[in-house]
């Protein structure tokens, strides 16, 4: 995966929204000074403190390390970035006895948002008259420093490193660590602040950033404003970067700025909704996946259930997919991967093959058995396979380690035997490999396909499908297979392993409309996943 990084610089409006130390009875604004100027500022702790709390979230669990003067809270040993957005966000540090401490550096970074125009040292006159005439006592009295101004920050996310934590081995599924980013977005979209009893709102007035390639706060020094006109020169001469001229979007707040006419004209301004969506889309945009076109003469993709007859499945079910990936792989080990599986196939034919039954310890019987092995009986005779034929599939890999791509790819491009899927002699002919990016949209337009798709019924249940035949919800239910782990339902003494599955229901539909304004996960091509 290329590496990504979204920044974005933000301008809002607000009112002496974080103060300092302090001196004697008045209440000092934080600030900073250049060119025997001030500009007061909001920290960027105290930024992060109110995206936390307002992200929606569980707060990470901290504990107290130490004792007396060196009493240290941190992070408890015990929390990870699987379970707490917050420490995915903005890492932590852990110690664990023993071990020693465990750091992880903040995937989104954000700066101090300093004041566009400078303080003049306004001062607020407070009294409690209200409770000391309660009490028909003297009122105390006190100043605070005021200073209302634009602000401007910048907010920077290593989307390639969100959900990934390699010191403890952990990497969520890449369509939580959307929702993360998208969730975070949406929080910078209304973030607010509480204080001294009142809301300072931090909604963005104006903003511009992108999705890009190379990691750098481009815009993080270049938008000022001066007579309440944002200055666009610098912006213009930062765009002439090809690469960033193409990924960035600019988003401004109507009737707020006095330039807003050229705003639009030169930086191609949207509202400010329409640029947290189309951030959000590029973040869906992230996800990659391994597509695979695969055709096969005949094949039998057996349902476990069936004896006599042995039927079929209409497509490959989970489970025979995942195994493929891992015999030409050579995966020792189970790795996590979401499939979405597609095809079709003209026809049906039934043949026959030589079944083979015995039962553990049963001695050989002349009459009874055909065959014997160590002296025990084989039954041999006759039974009846069905078969698909002349089958074309379309099947998208995406693992949840990310690393796994390119290995994957390559042993699909280049397989170290003839690849088989379904039977051992059901030979799979991959005609195309590839990786193929994919995102969650929205259709603008209905799209129907010739191909027959599982949709998995858990996740898809609230999707609106249809066949071209005009039936909705239509299709053959099936529970299928998708990976296993081994289960010991023995004892200690006498262990009995067996597979214990993870199954899938799944709709088996055909000839199916996939409706516009529903939303779906699109490959570059433009074909549907529906992913297990």
């Amino acid at each position: 995966m290329d590496k990504k990084g979204l920044t974005l610089t933000i301008i809002f409006e607000a009112e002496s929204a974080n103060f300092g130390e302090g001196l004697g009875n008045v209440t000092t604004l934080k600030k900073l000074s250049r060119d025997g100027k001030q500009q007061t500022y909001i920290s960027r702790q105290a930024l992060r403190y109110n995206i936390v709390n307002q992200l929606g979230y569980e707060l990470s669990p901290v504990v107290a390390e130490g004792s007396g003067d060196k009493k240290v809270i941190q992070f408890d040993p015990q929390a990870t970035i699987a379970e707490y957005p917050e420490i995915d966000f903005f890492g932590y540090m852990k110690t664990k006895k023993g071990e020693g401490s465990l750091t992880r550096d903040a995937k989104v970074r954000i700066s101090h948002a300093i004041s566009l125009e400078d303080f003049k040292g306004d001062l607020d006159f407070l009294t409690n008259k209200g409770l000391a005439d309660r009490l028909n006592e003297n009122m105390n009295i006190a100043q605070s420093e005021i200073h209302r101004s634009y602000y401007r920050y910048t907010i920077n996310i290593d989307l390639d490193e969100i959900g990934i934590d390699r010191k403890e081995n952990i990497e969520i599924p890449n369509e939580e660590k959307s929702k993360r980013v998208q969730k975070l977005l949406d929080t910078i979209a209304f973030l607010y602040r509480d204080i001294k009893g009142r809301r300072e709102d931090l909604k963005p007035l104006f903003a511009i950033g992108g999705v890009y390639s190379i990691k750098n706060p481009f815009f993080q020094n270049l938008v000022e404003v001066e007579n309440n006109k944002i200055k666009v020169k610098p912006l213009l001469s930062m765009l002439e970067y090809q690469e960033v001229k193409d990924n960035t979007i600019c988003g401004i707040i109507e009737g707020k700025f006095d330039n807003e006419s050229e705003i639009k004209e030169k930086l191609n301004a949207v509202s400010i909704p329409k640029l947290f969506e189309l951030l959000k889309e590029r973040v869906r945009s992230i996800m990659k996946a391994i597509k695979l076109r695969i055709e096969q003469e005949t094949a039998n993709y057996k349902i476990p259930t069936s004896f006599s007859l042995r039927e079929t499945y209409p497509l490959p079910p989970y489970s025979t997919v995942i195994g493929m990936v891992h015999k030409l792989c050579d995966f020792k080990e189970y790795k996590e991967m979401q499939i979405s599986i597609a095809g079709k196939y003209y026809s049906k034919a039934n043949d026959l093959y030589t079944r083979y039954e015995f039962k553990p310890e049963m001695k050989f019987e002349k009459g009874r058995h055909q065959l014997t092995v160590n002296g025990y009986g084989i039954t041999q005779g006759i039974a009846t396979t069905e078969m698909l034929v002349d089958i074309e599939l379309m099947i998208h890999i995406v693992p949840e380690d990310e690393s796994l791509i390119e290995v994957i790819e390559k042993s699909l491009r280049y397989p170290r035997e003839y690849p088989s899927l379904g039977r051992r002699e059901d030979i799979a002919i991959i005609r195309e490999v590839k990786v193929v990016e994919c995102k969650e949209e929205e259709l603008e337009e209905d799209i129907e396909t010739e191909y027959s798709y599982y949709i998995p019924i858990q996740k898809y249940d609230n999707i609106k499908i249809k066949t071209i035949s005009g039936i909705k919800s239509p299709g053959t239910r099936y529970i299928l297979n998708k990976n296993y782990v081994l289960e010991n339902i023995g004892n200690k003494k006498n262990k009995k392993i067996i597979r214990k599955w993870n199954k899938i229901e799944a709709l088996y539909a055909s000839n199916l409309i996939f409706y516009m304004y529903e939303k779906y996960i699109i490959d570059e091509e433009g074909d549907v996943l529906l992913l297990a």
